[in-house]
């Protein structure tokens, strides 16, 4: 549909990249810059888009707040988390209507006095995001990072809750810090995480509170640009870990947590292609999780144990036998057993194990967790877990059932509900259909094998024509071996209740049908496995009859915005509208150029393009380098972020511009002419607007686009009755 507006013009500056002997033609180059304060012109011409937008959109400003005022009264605007327990303290946040953050608080245990320990809502700044909020092993001191760019660079601070007095004076806060805190337990010092000049958290510092940071000692550091560092604590509470890992290697180095003089011991040396994690177990044990062992590759994780002093991978003694069925992505030790949160079919689960520590460790017994529905979303939270009282915090949710937290006793094997997240405004979960198709693709790692692809899906019981006219969101991600899962998300249902299908396609790329999904499936040179799945899961919903091109709608974010560039490229022709948030789009320009943040590390995801291989598989994929000209485009709404260090605002600028100068548009006069809208947000980052109504006003805005150019003429979003309020 034509709207009469025209688009800003882009202009243009020849510059030619030359890699591997060929030259690259890059007209809009000029709308890169890696400096904090930003090219006026570059700014000025980014404003030009936005206003362009907004002009576009206005047409949906009607529909925008009514989907806003759903979103918002769907959730209970004044709640209150669950609180865990710490000591002789319970903590929880809690929410009140109107206001944007979380406030912090805690309570003596068997009290119902409070303390606010941190309420976003009381600072200037319209962008806040709280990083790490960590208190003292004795409650009396309260680490927390804040960042109010999007850039993701955190400032810690301190808080005497005893006295109420934050530490004030600019040197006795960290600045530059990255996500990670730990504090050891002489509740007076701190470890934590900074990064280098290429966004990459690469060291490890130890800092004592009181103390200007310009004194804090290096702990740890990894000059290997591939690698980036983090740090936890065991669930013991006993042990600080250190993990240098990239996408294919990682290395853990351990100390006391009770001695802050001693230096941190190398669990087992790095090697190419080995992953592992460690925990604590009790007493000298500790459980290991391995991709390899022996030169044995075990793709979907071995369950070892090893002692103290005895830490090197010979020594790794398996648990369980290996699964080809069931991919381990986590363990959680309590005092008297361990809890596996694992993945298989598609679905998580979580497997209780009972241990006996003796000489060895043994597994006396095991079960698995429960649970009423087919297809449904379990998470464990070891944060939140109690480990001398062998309690497993966990969540469980179905795309039409609201998050319910779990206590489970691994004792008495008794699970008590704590909460279950209201829905409010007329929410019945009883209207709605959730299910699960599959969809047969090729194997390319196996050939001849047929491997097959899961769709979670969900719809209104009373607008679901199965006639293939109703619309349709369908979401995907498929990189970095991260998992989508069918789990709750109330915002859906200002689609669904009009009449769309909502779905997820869980594409190779993830790690939902195991590791293999990811790293034989989805990575490297199979790579474009993850686009063609997504093309296929969309030709399927078209086949069986729940949607139509006319009336498809897809949506991805970050990875997930290659994705919508990349299917886009191969089947211009199969959907309506599109939503790339943060898209990496610009694969080629980006991974040449190790100076730009986190590129290097990139490398074990996608491949080294200084290898000419390598180069001209991305280079088949790209998104920005594979438009086709004159080749009409769906409706693309691009989202970016100007503080953004993962995905640079210049990718999606260039890529809109290029999108434009190449006819995605369609010709002049079109009636049926698509728009190509980029939309920045000068003042965020990666993950969007950090206040909660900010952040609905925003999907606002989106789902509005998305039902206005593929839900629109459908015939099932007319008439639909507004919300309950």
């Amino acid at each position: 549909m034509s709207t009469g507006l025209k688009a800003p013009v882009t202009p243009k500056e020849e510059l030619y990249h030359e890699y591997h002997g060929r030259k690259f033609l890059d007209n809009y180059h000029w709308l890169k810059d890696m400096n904090s304060k930003k090219n006026p012109k570059i700014l000025e011409y980014l404003n030009k888009e936005n206003d362009y937008a907004d002009k576009v959109l206005e047409v949906t400003s009607e529909l925008r707040d009514e989907i806003y005022h759903e979103m918002v009264a769907r959730i209970k605007e004044t709640d209150m988390s669950v609180p865990y327990r710490r000591g002789e303290y319970e903590y929880y946040s809690r929410t009140e209507e109107g206001l944007q953050y979380s406030i912090q608080c805690r309570r003596r245990v068997g009290t119902d006095k409070e303390e606010v320990l941190l309420d976003l809502n009381q600072f200037d700044e319209k962008q806040i995001v709280l990083g790490k909020f960590s208190p003292s092993p004795d409650n009396k001191w309260l680490a927390y990072s804040l960042d109010t760019t999007g850039a993701e660079k955190f400032t810690i601070y301190f808080k005497n809750l005893e006295s109420g007095e934050i530490l004030s004076e600019p040197e006795l806060s960290v600045p530059e810090a990255y996500y990670s805190i730990v504090w050891a337990n002489d509740n007076k010092t701190v470890y934590y995480t900074v990064l280098d000049d290429i966004l990459r958290s690469y060291e490890v510092r130890q800092h004592l509170v009181g103390q200007s940071y310009k004194e804090d000692k290096v702990v740890f550091s990894e000059p290997d640009q591939k690698f980036e560092v983090s740090i936890s604590k065991s669930s013991s509470s006993n042990y600080i870990f250190i993990e240098a890992s990239s996408s294919q290697t990682s290395e853990i180095h351990y100390l006391s947590a009770d001695k802050v003089a001693s230096k941190p011991t190398l669990f087992q040396e790095r090697r190419f292609d080995v992953l592992y994690n460690v925990d604590h177990i009790a007493g000298d044990k500790f459980a290991v999780l391995t991709n390899q062992k022996e030169d044995q590759r075990y793709l979907n994780n071995l369950l070892c144990w090893c002692t103290l002093g005895s830490t090197s991978a010979e020594n790794w003694r398996p648990l369980l036998a290996y699964s080809e069925d069931a991919f381990i992505e986590e363990i959680i030790p309590l005092a008297k057993g361990l809890s596996l949160l694992e993945r298989s079919n598609g679905l998580t689960r979580i497997r209780v194990l009972d241990v006996e520590t003796g000489s060895d460790v043994q597994v006396k017994d095991q079960h698995y967790l429960e649970f009423e529905q087919d297809v449904y979303t379990v998470h464990g939270d070891y944060r939140h877990s109690q480990y001398q009282d062998s309690i497993l915090r966990f969540t469980y949710s179905t795309m039409i059932t609201p998050e319910r937290t779990f206590d489970y006793d691994l004792s008495s094997r008794k699970q008590n509900l704590l909460k279950e997240t209201e829905v409010l405004g007329g929410f019945n979960s009883s209207e709605y259909v959730t299910k699960r198709i599959y969809v047969p693709v090729p194997s390319t790692a196996s050939p001849g094998k047929n491997l097959h692809v899961p769709v979670s899906i969900v719809y209104k019981r009373s607008l679901f024509k199965g006639d293939g006219s109703n619309p349709c969101m369908l979401y995907g991600y498929g990189s970095y071996g991260l998992s989508m899962d069918p789990d709750f998300k109330s915002p859906i249902f200002s689609y669904v209740d009009r009449g769309f299908v909502y779905a997820i396609a869980h594409i190779r790329g993830g790690s939902e049908m195991g590791r293999q999904w990811y790293e034989v499936e989805g990575k490297f040179m199979h790579k474009k496995n993850t686009f063609h799945d997504f093309v296929a899961c969309a030709e399927a919903l078209i086949e069986q009859k729940y949607t139509s091109p006319d009336h498809l709608a897809i949506e991805g974010r970050s990875a997930g915005g290659m994705l919508m560039g990349g299917v886009i490229n191969l089947r211009p022709d199969l959907f309506r509208a599109a939503i790339a948030g943060v898209p990496f789009v610009d694969v080629i320009n980006t991974m040449m150029d190790a100076s730009i943040p986190l590129t290097i590390n990139e490398y074990e995801e996608w491949g080294n393009p200084e290898k000419e291989e390598v180069f001209d598989y991305m280079l088949s994929y790209s998104p920005y380098d594979n438009i086709a000209r004159d080749t009409k485009t769906p409706n693309i709404l691009i989202r970016a972020g100007l503080n953004d260090p993962r995905v640079s605002y210049w990718e999606p600028a260039k890529w809109a511009a290029k999108l434009r100068e190449y006819g995605a548009e369609g010709p002049e006069g079109d009636a049926d002419r698509r728009v190509i809208l980029n939309k920045t947000s000068m003042g965020s980052g990666h993950f969007g607007l950090s206040g909660r109504y900010d952040y609905l006003k925003d999907k606002a805005l989106e789902y509005a686009f998305v039902i206005h150019y593929a839900g629109r003429e459908s015939g099932i979003t007319q008439g639909i009755s507004k919300l309950q309020v």
